[in-house]
């Protein structure tokens, strides 16, 4: 089983790090990640069998990097590799985990307690981590517009994969993502800002 834990680094269930339930799990150090290496992720595993073939796919298809004329391609693989550069990047950030997560859930913390009822949060428990506040609203688009008239910056939440064209799968009734968005979630958002992005929510008449 492959565990897609892209957006929940550092994220638990019952006491297990999530990413770790599967045979695989696969995380993002995309920009906009707790930890970002630019792009490219991390897979995990404690399978052997698994990681020998993760290893040789990543890097050509090959056992050993660097042989030269001697290199020996034993499967097909692809180049996927980080670069030292990225990785020292990304292991930098590892100092910072526990106060960038602390910086994550005092966001949602926040907003849950300044904004009004109208905004529906997604619930977060206190071992998950929120990268993200979810908000659910009538009228998101109109209410984006407001916001990017007042110099608040959100983004609309992901369309699933089923509305693309590119998967062209037939799904009724499924259209509770053009009601959601995301409430802004910077490091560097320091309380003045959210409570200036809570009021002005809260003014808003739609």
């Amino acid at each position: 089983m492959i565990e897609d834990a892209a957006e929940a680094f550092y994220s638990k269930y019952k006491n297990s790090f999530l990413g770790t339930f599967g045979d695989i799990g696969c995380f993002s150090f995309s920009p906009n990640k707790i930890i970002t290496t630019g792009q490219g992720g991390l897979i995990v595993t404690n399978n052997k069998k698994i990681s020998k073939f993760i290893k040789m796919f990543k890097n050509q298809g090959r056992s050993e990097i660097g042989t030269g004329g001697d290199d020996n391609h034993k499967i097909r693989g692809t180049n996927l590799r980080l670069t030292n550069l990225q990785a020292a990047i990304g292991l930098s950030q590892l100092k910072k985990l526990e106060s960038r997560a602390k910086k994550l859930r005092s966001h949602y913390l926040f907003y849950k307690k300044n904004l009004n009822k109208k905004f529906k949060l997604f619930h977060f428990r206190d071992e998950e981590l929120p990268l993200w506040t979810d908000v659910h609203v009538e009228k998101r688009d109109k209410l984006l517009s407001y916001l990017n008239h007042k110099k608040i910056d959100c983004r609309k939440f992901w369309r699933p994969m089923s509305q693309q064209k590119s998967y062209n799968v037939k799904v009724k009734n499924f259209n509770f993502f053009n009601n959601l968005f995301w409430l802004p979630s910077s490091f560097n958002l320091d309380n003045s800002k959210k409570n200036y992005i809570c009021k002005t929510l809260n003014n808003y008449k739609s």
